[in-house]
C-alpha cells in the first residue's frame, strides 16, 4: 500500500487534488482510501462532540502555553492511533491511502500557534513525533503564493498575514521532511497530471 500525503496552505488546492487523484486511481483499476487529518484528529472529534453537529473548530492564530502543550499531547496520541490504523488496513486490498493534510501540517500549526521562531536545534517533542510518524511513500507540498490564494475567490478566515507566516514555517521544514514541492499556481488538471506522473513512478 502506498501512503500519499498532501501538505500546504489553506486554499492551496489539497482537497481538490485528492479528489482528482481518486479519479485517476479508479480509472487505473486500483483502489484507495482517503481521509482528512482534521477528521482523524482526536482533539477535533472531542470538540465536535460538545458542539452542534457540523460546527467547525474556531480559527486561531495563537495559543497559550497550556494550549500548545495539549496540542502536542494530542499529536502524539494521533500518531500512535494512526500507526495502529495503518497496520490494520495493511490486511485490506487497498492500493493507496490518500491523506488530505498530514501530521506535517499539525507540526507546522503547533509552531505557528506558539508564535516563536523555529529553533536551530530540533525540539525533543518534534524529534519524537517524527520518529513515530508513518513515513509517506510520497509527500506532496503544494506551493503557492498567499496572494494567489486570496485571489481565488476564497476567504481565508485568518487573513493574509496568517498565510504568509505559515508559509515561512512550511518552507523551512519542507526540506527536513523530504516533501515533494509542486507548483500549485496552475490549472488544477495540469497540476493533477504532474502529480499523477510522480505517482506512476512509484507505482511500477
Amino acid at each position: 500500500m502506498f501512503l500519499i500525503t498532501f501538505t500546504g496552505l489553506d486554499g492551496s488546492g489539497k482537497s481538490t487534488q485528492v479528489k482528482l487523484l481518486q479519479e485517476r486511481i479508479k480509472k487505473n483499476g486500483q483502489t484507495f482510501l482517503a481521509f482528512h487529518i482534521l477528521d482523524f484528529s482526536l482533539a477535533n472529534q472531542i470538540f465536535r462532540s460538545y458542539k452542534k453537529k457540523g460546527s467547525p473548530a474556531p480559527a486561531k492564530t495563537s495559543a497559550s502555553w497550556l494550549g500548545i502543550f495539549l496540542r502536542k499531547i494530542f499529536l502524539f496520541i494521533d500518531l500512535f492511533r494512526f500507526r495502529f490504523f495503518w497496520q490494520k488496513i495493511q490486511k485490506q486490498k487497498i492500493n493507496f491511502l490518500l491523506a488530505d493534510r498530514y501530521f506535517f501540517d499539525q507540526i507546522v500549526n503547533i509552531f505557528f500557534l506558539s508564535q516563536k521562531p523555529i529553533p536551530k536545534t530540533k525540539p525533543l517533542w518534534q524529534k519524537f513525533a517524527e520518529k513515530i510518524l508513518v513515513s509517506p511513500t510520497q509527500a506532496f507540498y503544494l506551493t503557492i503564493h498567499p496572494l494567489t490564494i486570496q485571489s481565488r475567490n476564497r476567504t481565508i478566515e485568518q487573513g493574509l498575514n496568517y498565510l504568509e507566516k505559515k508559509q515561512l514555517i512550511l518552507d523551512k521544514l519542507a526540506n527536513n521532511w523530504n516533501l515533494k514541492k509542486v507548483n500549485a499556481d496552475q490549472e488544477k488538471n495540469q497540476l493533477a497530471d504532474l502529480i499523477w506522473k510522480y505517482i506512476q513512478k512509484i507505482n511500477h
